[in-house]
Parts: structure tokens; sequence; C-alpha cells
């Protein structure tokens, strides 16, 4: 299913409040939604299609005139909603970047998956900082051995402090790659955080 029909009423209540936008940035507003006619974005982040059950919450919550929990969550206090009607418009994804340079030891993000050593899931050495204060997920990780851990790190947290850890907890001698979702996506920007990527509560495989 594509553009639900809960969109034009979304739109309609939106407009009649003098809440869209074709421009990000608007003053006074925190969160920018982009509807596609085959999905949504939020901030420009990434793409979302209508039909999975939390992106169908997602948009009923915004239809009924609430906040969406996960907005709720993230920024902790009064979020206002923008609107940015594409929905004339199929999403189409830009092309993935022809390489994105890593600088850690034994690691490539987008190279063949090396042979794996010992792996340790009680290792702390290169766990990110973690402040409890902030907001913050949890991410369960799956390492080349079949073992898991689940780390909690604030949404602020760099890619390329998941890295780290992994190759603390689960070194490999060769490059690696690291996929969340499905179908299976890279994490290919180091310096994206967590919230950027879309790892919140994620499955990440290494």
């Amino acid at each position: 299913m594509q553009n639900p029909g809960n969109t034009d009423d979304l739109v309609a209540k939106a407009e009649a409040s003098g809440k869209t936008q074709g421009e990000p940035g608007a003053p006074g507003t925190d969160v920018k939604i982009t509807l596609w006619k085959n999905g949504f974005q939020v901030d420009d982040g990434e793409f979302r299609d209508y039909n999975s059950p939390e992106n169908k919450k997602f948009m009923a919550d915004l239809n009924e005139g609430y906040v969406p929990k996960e907005l709720a969550e993230k920024y902790k206090r009064k979020v206002g909603i923008a609107l940015s009607d594409k929905r004339k418009e199929d999403y189409i994804p830009p092309p993935p970047p022809k390489y994105v340079s890593y600088s850690g030891e034994g690691a490539s993000l987008g190279g063949a998956v090396g042979t794996g050593g010992a792996v340790d899931t009680n290792a702390a050495d290169g766990k990110p900082a973690f402040d409890a204060s902030k907001p913050k997920t949890t991410i369960r990780f799956r390492f080349h051995n079949g073992d898991s851990a689940a780390l909690d790190v604030n949404l602020d947290t760099k890619i390329d402090a998941l890295f780290s850890y992994v190759e603390s907890v689960a070194p490999v001698a060769g490059s690696y790659r690291l996929l969340h979702g499905f179908p299976p996506k890279a994490l290919e920007d180091p310096s994206a955080t967590v919230a950027s990527a879309g790892v919140q509560n994620a499955v990440v495989k290494q």
C-alpha cells in the first residue's frame, strides 16, 4: 500500500494549522516529516515504508494529533512537527558512496569478512562512553562466531565507536562490515550517529 489515505487527513489538518512547509528550517519547528508517495522521512533521515507496523503507528499518532513516541523519547521536550508534502513523487534513494574510509585497524566498512578470532563478550575496553542521563537505546550485536551481546549506547554515539567496540569484543584477521535491518544495510559512515543511522534498538551483525 502506498500513500495511505490517512495522509490526506494529516496534510489537511496541518494546512489548517499552518504547519506545512516546503523547505526545512521553518521558525518554531523541531522536526520535519517529508511525506512521499511510497513512504516518509524524519528530518531527511532514513527512508521509511508506510507499511511496516512501527511506521503505521507513527503515522497514526501524527494523524490523531499526537507526537509519535519515538520523537517524544528522543527530544524529551515539546516537539513541533512540520510536514513537507511530496506525495506526488516516489522517494528515490541517492547512489551509495563509492568508498568511505575508516581509520580503525583491521576493518574496512566495505570489505569482505576476514578470519574470525576469539570472541569475548565481556570485554569492556572498547565500550563507548555512556551517559545514562542522555537519550539512549540498546543495540544487540551478533558476532562472526554466532555469539551475541547487548550494549547500551547514547543516541549521539558515533558509528565509529560501534566499530571500536566490535574490534575489542570480536576481532577479525581482515576486514568486515556491520549490517542492520532487513534487507541488510551496511553501516558505511563512521561519523554518523546511532540516531541518524537508524540503529536504535537494532540488531547489528558482524
